[in-house]
């Protein structure tokens, strides 16, 4: 596949009129083999007790090149600079996943007790090297590599407890331990253009490591009053972490304890509609990549570090719904207020000659509100549709982080999907997926819209065809505006080319009777 990113930054005098724009131009080619394998199984061991397993491996890498242009004039035309650069390399990567479950029926009819053990692991390894040249000022051509090591390690073990209580009752109780571990390198050399001699560059070299555990002890109890359904349910999570930037010897480390209550009530409508209430708290750790303060700078000037700071983010959400179900027709909407705290943003700043540095940052304050709506159903005995959104408000204050006033958007996300079967052996299948304009303390990230079309054809009882072509109309483009007293960029990176897939798919064994015939367009 190709990637397109292209950037312009304007710095501004104190005055607010430009002083310099830098303009800089990638343009990347990815070549992929992407072999995969995936297997399953399960097994009764008597009429009480069953065990499960599943695992899979995957593998992915290739050539990887690109080519990048920066020049930068002042504000009377002049050229302050102008650079090329030349890339070339490889970026592998292999993915574990492993999963083993047991499954005990007890002494009641419903008391269920469930163990489950997982691991994941993924390695990634990138090697690149680079050619340079400086047209102005007019330098010698340079050389230099860098290698990029990540390894990360997800553990997991759940125990679940089900049991009925009376007649309409169900208490479930549960223990989870998750042990995260990630580790991070790279290595940059300065390269030699005669002798080939390597030494290392500094500034391009360093290691980072995080481990986190996380216990977490929860229930929930479901009963019936009247016509009304409770469920209301608890969580207690004890959470610790160490960040460690092994270069330049400084670390964090943080434990704490956070309780996440939820309850939902419904209540049904006649035979059809069911109108239900609820409310929860929930939190969203950060990715261990976004807490490492070394600052990426692959791909210059835009560029990229972690906060060792960066907090977990809290939101809080209440919301009421109303349900219709008749034959195969669903609909549903469902009004919601949440507030969210410390949630996860971006902040750039400006460093000089037109380079900007974008890391991680928490928004202290954060609501919106919405409308949530799913509907399913058919239009024509061959045509049947699906659809799913959330109409939004949001409002974001980002004056903690030094960004003075209240900002807002509203917008629309949606799925909406359509099934042509003109005969019991055809499908055609329609998907659009929009994701609207996103606020960011500084500015906005524009909305994307991407179109899929498959084609399904049963051969036989076994066997079917399928092709696919992903991204129609070359939707893929990310679109980010910022501004602020000192600058203002624009930037895009957009991925070029519609993907299309075509395949044989042969069916055996077991099938799921359950699963619906259709075409994954999320593969």
């Amino acid at each position: 596949k190709e990637r397109r990113v292209a950037s312009t930054v304007v710095a501004l005098d104190s005055a607010g009129a430009p002083a310099l724009t830098s303009n800089n131009f990638i343009s990347e080619r990815i070549r992929r083999e992407v072999p995969w394998v995936r297997t399953s199984a399960e097994y009764a061991l008597s009429e009480t007790q069953s065990i499960s397993g599943s695992a899979s491996w995957a593998n992915r890498g290739g050539l990887r090149t690109y080519t990048q242009l920066d020049d930068s004039t002042t504000a009377d035309g002049g050229v302050a600079s102008s650079t090329r650069r030349f890339s070339s390399g490889h970026d592998p990567e292999i993915d574990f996943d492993e999963r083993v479950g047991l499954a005990q029926k007890l002494g009641i009819p419903g008391e269920t007790l469930d163990l489950s053990l997982h691991r994941s692991t993924s390695h990634q390894d990138e090697l690149y090297d680079y050619m340079n040249d400086s047209f102005a000022p007019p330098l010698p051509r340079s050389a230099n590599n860098a290698e990029f090591l990540e390894n990360s390690q997800i553990t997991d073990f759940d125990m679940d407890y089900a049991r009925p209580i009376a007649q309409s009752g169900t208490l479930k109780l549960g223990y989870a331990f998750e042990l995260d571990g990630y580790g991070y390198s790279n290595i940059g050399n300065n390269v030699d253009p005669l002798s080939g001699a390597q030494t290392i560059d500094p500034s391009v070299t360093n290691q980072f490591s995080f481990q986190q555990r996380i216990h977490a002890v929860y229930g929930s109890y479901q009963t019936n009053l009247g016509d009304w359904t409770w469920l209301g349910g608890l969580r207690g999570e004890l959470t610790d972490y160490e960040a460690r930037q092994l270069t330049t010897e400084v670390s964090s480390s943080k434990s704490y304890f956070q309780i996440y209550p939820d309850l939902h009530v419904s209540r049904p409508l006649g035979d059809r509609s069911t109108v239900s209430f609820g409310a929860s708290r929930r939190v969203v750790r950060p990715e261990p990549s976004s807490l490492n303060p070394y600052v990426d700078h692959e791909y210059t000037p835009n560029l990229n570090g972690g906060n060792f700071d960066l907090k977990p983010q809290y939101s809080q959400s209440y919301e009421t719904g109303y349900a219709y179900q008749h034959a195969a027709e669903i609909y549903g909407v469902t009004g919601y207020y949440r507030l969210n705290r410390d949630s996860f943003t971006e902040v750039t700043q400006y460093l000089a000659n037109g380079v900007t540095l974008t890391t991680p940052a928490n928004l202290p304050q954060d609501k919106s509100a919405g409308m949530e709506f799913n509907a399913n159903g058919r239009l024509l005995p061959q045509l049947s549709f699906s659809i799913s959104g959330n109409l939004f408000y949001r409002q974001i204050d980002a004056s903690a982080l030094g960004i003075s006033g209240l900002q807002s958007t509203a917008g629309l996300n949606a799925k909406a999907r359509v099934d042509f079967r003109p005969s019991e052996a055809n499908i055609v299948q329609f998907t659009l997926t929009r994701t609207d304009k996103r606020l960011t303390p500084q500015g906005y990230i524009g909305a994307i819209n991407i179109v899929n079309v498959g084609y399904k054809y049963q051969l036989t009882k076994a066997l079917k065809a399928t092709a696919t072509v992903y991204d129609l109309f070359n939707g893929q483009r990310i679109h980010r505006f910022f501004s602020s007293p000192t600058f203002s960029e624009e930037y895009e990176r957009q991925v070029l080319g519609r993907v299309f897939y075509a395949g044989l798919v042969y069916s055996f064994g077991l099938a799921n009777k359950e699963k619906q015939p259709g075409l994954d367009d999320d593969q």
